[in-house]
């Protein structure tokens, strides 16, 4: 069968009465969107402020000790060490045969898999539709039967190996065992060498175990490669619960439980984690307006279809119903925020407000002054 199969579907015009039904039905979206995007906002915002609390005050706390011995008078005190995370656990993919001391152990399976590609383009009252095949390695599965062109493209309908991954129970830093959350938090995974003798059988090739020829493979065919998290330098925050660790409650009732690969002073891995809450907060921030504004677009939907209709008028009309949505969008955006702010930086809480109220009033501005060169343009025709 051919690897690329073509469609082509004559469209009916969808006509005015078409695009407004439908812009309709998306009015009720839009008020979905309306509702869910405040609530998000105004968490996001209690969420960073609480955040950005409970780190400042866990670094005025923070006290750096030596793992190599537990200190009782620093029972659940917030503590800082650095040193090498060991184990004596033996982690071991039985399957294959694969074994070593590590704190963690992964597999990872591709199979040599058909993949079809999609590619739609309109021209006038047509949509020609392209559907392209390739054989390609890939660890999530393509299933043929959704194919367009499923003959001469089939894939297996299971896998006989899947991903996998072990952990050490036990692993410690100094005279310190970690809790499972910490062990969790250790990353760095590097690659290991394949077994040259696997228990399956199949052939070394770099990184990785194939079950068929590497250089002529079969549909259906596997390529395994296994990654693991060695013994190695750490650096943490937690609290201390004897000879282990706990997080810290701090005092508005956050968690404080850190952990880092490499050696970090106490101020470096603090520093750290207050960024990553910044670039969640304003990710969130983002993700939130441009909910506010595409529910906006969606609810004035219906307007913006009958303006197209409109001569003359009609462009520089649905322009302002996108430039009053925007101004909707941040008007409503810095209320939200201002709101949430206010019990925390009320400063900041009533700027915000206040330029909520300035983006207000420029949508009345632009409103009127649309008005007023629509009906110039009217006179003027």
């Amino acid at each position: 069968m051919p690897d690329v199969v073509t469609t082509v579907e004559t469209i009916k015009p969808q006509g005015f009465f078409g695009a407004l039904m439908a812009s309709i039905k998306r009015v009720g979206l839009g008020f979905g969107m309306l509702c869910i995007a405040p609530l998000m906002i105004f968490w996001n915002e209690c969420n960073s402020v609480e955040v950005a609390e409970a780190l400042d005050e866990g670094a005025g706390a923070v006290v750096s000790v030596e793992p190599a011995t537990v200190n009782p008078n620093n029972e659940g005190a917030l503590v800082h060490m650095s040193g090498d995370a060991t184990t004596s656990n033996t982690l071991s993919d039985g399957m294959f045969g694969v074994s070593g001391t590590y704190i963690r152990l992964s597999r990872s399976v591709e199979m040599y898999q058909w993949k079809e590609h999609k590619e739609e383009k309109t021209t006038n009252d047509q949509k020609t539709t392209t559907y392209t095949y390739e054989k390609v390695w890939d660890d999530s599965a393509h299933k043929s039967s959704g194919f367009e062109e499923p003959v001469g493209h089939t894939n297996p309908s299971s896998w006989n190996y899947d991903d996998d991954s072990w952990q050490a129970i036990n692993v410690t830093v100094g005279a310190f065992s970690l809790n499972e959350s910490l062990i969790d938090g250790i990353d760095g995974s590097q690659d290991i060498a394949p077994p040259e003798n696997s228990a399956r059988g199949g052939t070394v090739l770099g990184n990785y175990l194939y079950t068929g020829s590497p250089g002529g493979p079969a549909v259906g065919d596997y390529r395994i490669r296994w990654s693991a998290v060695s013994p190695g330098p750490v650096s943490l925050v937690a609290g201390q619960s004897g000879s282990s660790f706990e997080p810290f409650l701090t005092s508005n009732g956050r968690d404080i439980s850190m952990i880092d690969n490499g050696t970090h002073t106490a101020q470096e891995m603090f520093d750290a984690a207050k960024q990553r809450n910044v670039l969640i907060t304003w990710g969130i921030r983002i993700i939130g307006f441009l909910l506010l504004f595409g529910g906006i677009l969606n609810i004035v939907g219906p307007l913006k279809v009958v303006a197209d209709k409109v001569p003359l008028i009609g462009g520089v009309f649905s322009a302002g119903l996108t430039a009053i949505s925007f101004l909707g969008a941040s008007f409503l955006w810095s209320v939200v925020v201002g709101l949430a702010w206010l019990t925390a930086r009320p400063l900041l809480g009533i700027f915000l407000l206040m330029m909520s109220a300035g983006a207000f009033v420029g949508a009345i501005v632009l409103i009127f002054l649309g008005i007023r060169k629509a009906k110039a343009a009217t006179a003027a025709g």
